[in-house]
């Protein structure tokens, strides 16, 4: 199934940076993808509905706005960065 996720993906490219399987939420799969606009959005979405990616019985989203002034945190790769330097720096000690 990962080889044929790829596969779509890479033809029609996304801001997708993370996909894994997992428990949650009455989930076993979750997604985190950026669009430029909600039009953008609602293709990805189409394009997971038509393409049958995984199985899909039910989607939830969560649609936030990365330039909310009333953020409780901006997004930040680089304080993931951070947080994972910390981490294994911790596990060497």
């Amino acid at each position: 199934m990962r080889k044929s996720v790829r596969k779509t993906l890479s033809e029609r490219p996304s801001a997708v940076i993370f996909a894994t399987n997992g428990l949650g939420c009455n989930a076993d799969h979750a997604v985190i993808a950026f669009h430029r606009n909600y039009a953008e959005y609602c293709e990805f979405m189409n394009l997971i509905r038509q393409r049958q990616i995984v199985a899909v019985d039910e989607v939830k989203s969560f649609i936030g706005n990365l330039f909310d002034k009333n953020q409780f945190q901006s997004l930040s790769f680089s304080e993931l960065a951070e947080y994972l330097a910390k981490t294994k720096e911790s596990a060497r000690a």
